[in-house]
């Protein structure tokens, strides 16, 4: 068994950098996420550095107000299960290599002081259920719809990686305080059940433990899924950037923990470069901003790093054979 607690004395705070996936899905939709900022203390900035400290309920509140904007009761259930796995905030510090589940797991528990003083963590078995069980350190005023579907989505892309073929959807059971964060077709497939707002419960075989990345042959990762984890962690961390002008080489190499040379080396692999990907972002972004919000079209060419409107023109035009006011008007008809 593997626990660890964190007293109540304890201001229950999440690190900002959890909030990095969620801001970076909610702009590329085209949402001003400054106004969702604002109610938490902090700015767009310091959740791009990850260093400031969040307070626990403003947290909830922040990812359900979110998906209220983008319209989508599954907010935190697809961000968790869709990202790739090691690029999500809580699992980059893992070593996912040959890992089996029971090591992962244990990992996260151990691990999870550094980014949350919100909860306690508990992963034990009996020799054949093997449970995960979280305890907030209070409670909340609301129910935590979104944290805790993003908690169910990446528990369950988890359990996927590891057990591959030997993964039983029916096996896995989740409780959390509201089924219906996560999307009818996974909760027909799997078990989930409605729990109260002081902690959600995973329950699944306990063999899963054992099983993992070391158990197809001896084999890591495949190259296609790592490819998939680095260009997915870098498309998040380019969609938190596309307000600047100067989105630098060097920058990205801090951000990624690269030296200039690597990331070149590992964009040519994948057949792309920083400037392609940073462009390709930008035109995502702009279109969505064009399309879900009356922003004037020079407030959009800034949002995307183009504060000379002839510039976004020039751009958006070489992007879509059309320029961004036409663009936006062909949408409208």
């Amino acid at each position: 068994m593997s626990k660890i607690k964190t007293t109540k004395s304890v201001l229950p705070v999440v690190s900002c950098v959890m909030a990095q996936p969620f801001l970076s899905k909610a702009l590329e939709q085209g949402i001003s996420v400054e106004p969702f900022l604002a109610k938490t203390g902090l700015s767009y900035d310091d959740i791009r550095r990850g260093e400031a400290f969040m307070i626990g309920q403003l947290w909830y509140d922040l990812l359900d107000d979110l998906a209220k904007a983008i319209g989508n009761p599954h907010f935190g259930f697809e961000i968790g299960a869709f990202a790739a796995v090691d690029t999500l905030p809580n699992m980059r510090v893992l070593n996912f290599d040959g890992a089996t589940l029971g090591e992962l797991l244990t990992s996260l528990v151990v691990d999870v002081a550094r980014l949350s003083s919100m909860a306690t963590y508990e992963l034990k078995t009996n020799g054949t259920t093997a449970e995960l069980n979280s305890l907030r350190t209070f409670e909340p005023t609301s129910l935590p719809r979104q944290a805790e579907g993003y908690y169910a989505g990446f528990m369950m892309s988890l359990c996927r990686a590891c057990c591959k073929d030997e993964w039983q959807p029916k096996e896995f059971k989740i409780t959390i305080c509201d089924p219906k964060t996560v999307p009818n077709t996974y909760r027909n497939q799997m078990t989930v059940k409605r729990g109260n707002r002081m902690g959600a419960k995973f329950e699944f075989p306990a063999a899963w433990l054992l099983l993992g990345l070391r158990s197809v042959k001896g084999q890591k990762l495949p190259d296609a899924e790592r490819a998939d984890a680095f260009l997915s962690q870098l498309d998040r961390l380019i969609d938190l950037y596309l307000d600047q002008q100067d989105v630098s080489l060097e920058r990205f190499c801090k951000l990624t923990s690269l030296s200039p040379s690597k990331l070149r080396r590992a964009l040519s692999k994948e057949g792309t470069s920083l400037h392609r990907r940073i462009d390709e972002r930008r035109k995502i972004r702009a279109q969505a901003l064009l399309l879900n919000s009356d922003l004037e079209l020079p407030q959009v060419g800034s949002l995307v790093g183009f504060p000379e409107p002839a510039s976004f023109s020039r751009t958006f035009k070489r992007w879509t054979g059309i320029p961004p006011g036409k663009f936006r008007q062909n949408s409208k008809n």
